[in-house]
């Protein structure tokens, strides 16, 4: 009964050599990508937020147009020139009414706008990081890449939550070597 326990564990300390051995290199099987740090510090990130950020500047211009339009016409309405049952008045407030209504509609059709733009600039990015992860595993010989998440402690210190939020972490150590992210940049920038 002894000889297969003995065997058993040689087996087991085999297996686990072995899985060390592939994890403590990056040419290994097994290694960790933070997909979140790749994305970010590629050549796309830096073209599609720049994109982004024009957008919402150009957004921003024209809202300000609107709001000015708005600001002129809540002037002259304020001057007390004109009488409260003037006919020059009424339309005025209406006026004042219908481009305060724009105003919020352009403000929604903005804020929905940036969003689907970032969801679609994120989803884009994403596929990127995995095409270039795919190319990447069939190089070098990669069949796991499991993602890293740097750990942030999470705002309530509650125990439950802190355990929560370890337990969801993908990968909870990996060796330096093991970290591709910065190839996965690097590859990510030449497709």
């Amino acid at each position: 009964m002894r000889q297969p326990r003995t065997m058993m564990l040689m087996l087991g300390c085999g297996l686990a050599g072995l899985l060390l051995g592939f994890s403590r290199s990056a040419e290994g099987p097994v290694v960790v990508v933070d997909v979140v740090a790749a994305i970010e510090a590629s050549d796309a990130w830096s073209q599609e937020e720049t994109r982004l950020v024009d957008l919402a500047q150009r957004m921003q211009s024209e809202a300000e147009k609107l709001k000015d339009e708005i600001t002129t016409i809540q002037n002259d309405l304020q001057s007390g020139i004109l009488t409260p049952d003037s006919p020059e008045r009424m339309r005025l407030e209406d006026q004042l009414l219908e481009k305060a209504n724009a105003f919020r509609a352009m403000q929604r059709t903005m804020e929905l706008r940036i969003n689907s733009e970032n969801a679609r600039m994120l989803e884009q990015l994403h596929g990127l990081a995995q095409k270039a992860m795919a190319s990447l595993s069939a190089e070098r010989g990669w069949t796991v890449v499991l993602p890293r998440t740097p750990f942030a402690v999470p705002e309530s210190l509650d125990p439950n939550i802190v355990r929560s939020a370890i337990l969801d972490q993908s990968v909870l150590h990996a060796e330096p070597v093991a970290d591709v992210t910065a190839i996965v940049t690097s590859r990510m920038n030449e497709l």
